[in-house]
């Protein structure tokens, strides 16, 4: 139901279902946390997203992945967050991916921070080509 209404853009709903089953003693999963937090990106909820990503570990138990970390990346991105975005990208527990360079690339050219622009660029062109490479016979 919470994917559903992520995808519906019925961002109240979704925050509405974790509150009733946490009051309930259920505990949603990663994926349920993955669709709040694609969700808070898309509709601009930067409070809500941080609050569930909070939530998400300190509450419910459940470890960050990948994704979680590069939803909360863009919803700091799209905020124009960008320091707090960066430190996000730097305390993750695994490299960076192209969703969290891109993320960030995103927001810096906004603002135009022609420095990090290019090595965000860089980065996201290498992570790219290497990505590429694995699946090319050469």
């Amino acid at each position: 139901m919470i994917a559903g209404n992520a995808q519906a853009g019925e961002l109240s709903s979704c925050f509405d279902l974790v509150a009733k089953m946490a009051i309930e003693g259920l505990t949603p999963d990663e994926q349920s946390f993955s669709s709040v937090l694609a969700a808070s990106s898309h509709g601009g909820k930067l409070e809500q997203g941080l609050r569930h990503f909070v939530l998400m570990s300190g509450d419910f138990g459940i470890t960050a992945l990948r994704e979680h970390y590069d939803s909360v990346t863009d919803i700091l991105g799209r905020a124009r967050n960008l320091e707090l975005a960066r430190k996000v990208v730097q305390a993750m527990p695994f490299l960076p991916d192209l969703l969290a360079w891109g993320s960030l690339l995103g927001g810096y050219q906004m603002q135009s921070d022609q420095g990090f622009t290019q090595r965000a660029a860089r980065s996201v062109f290498e992570l790219g080509l290497g990505r590429a490479n694995n699946h090319t016979k050469w």
